[in-house]
């Protein structure tokens, strides 16, 4: 257990960068369907490797091709929130980044608290391969609706949410090239209004050290 464990959270954890690459240069509904249909398909081999089955000779497979399948498997899973939550912020304003990524963690959570007792009570009816059985069941399901989904509305540019590239070390031109800053407002006061202002403070200034002086030839 500790194995598989740590190969999930390895591979979920390196895969964030070559499928999120493909989410940035492809259609994030389509990177969506077929890493969910993959991870489908891995979660089956899983269950032909995993050794819980009887299995003809010709079918069988070593133990290691079941964490070779469990690695194929978290590679194409895992991504899948950190996706999800482009794809939604692709398609609404800045504004609304914050209300949508709640609402989604929200409904993650609901699905991590509730997957595991359903996953049980159908690994009870089903047996041990109920686990990958029941993951590729939903994921294949995930799949389906992105493509009901691509169907149904084409994908559309958000001009609300274009990326804008900007350098690693940022300069103050870096900043005048970003359309999302606030240009900075002129300063209202004159330099003539500044220089009396100086004056008087300075004026007020004298008036205090002259009395202090005053003050101490008293004493």
């Amino acid at each position: 257990i500790s194995i598989a464990t740590f190969l999930l959270a390895i591979s979920g954890a390196i895969s964030q960068w070559p499928i999120g690459k493909l989410s940035d240069i492809f259609d994030r509904r389509r990177v969506i369907v077929y890493s969910t249909f993959a991870a489908g398909i891995f979660a089956i081999c899983a269950i032909f490797a995993s050794g819980q089955m009887y299995l003809p000779d010709g079918l069988s497979t070593p133990k290691t091709w079941f964490y070779v399948f469990l690695i194929l498997f978290s590679f194409t899973s895992l991504p899948m929130f950190a996706i999800i939550l482009a794809h939604t912020n692709d398609n609404i304003t800045k504004e609304k980044f914050v209300v949508a990524g709640a609402g989604l963690q929200f409904v993650f959570g609901m699905g991590a608290m509730t997957g595991p007792l359903l996953c049980s009570i159908f690994m009870n009816i089903v047996g041990l391969n109920g686990f990958w059985i029941f993951l590729a069941i939903f994921h294949c399901l995930i799949g389906a609706f992105g493509i009901h989904r691509m169907r149904i509305r084409e994908t559309t540019e958000n001009p609300d949410s274009q990326f804008t590239p900007m350098p690693e070390s940022i300069t103050p031109l870096g900043m005048e090239l970003n359309p999302q800053t606030q240009p900075i407002a002129e300063p209202t006061r004159s330099f003539d209004e500044f220089r009396s202002s100086l004056e008087r403070r300075l004026k007020q200034m004298n008036v205090f050290i002259n009395l202090d002086k005053a003050t101490n030839k008293d004493k």
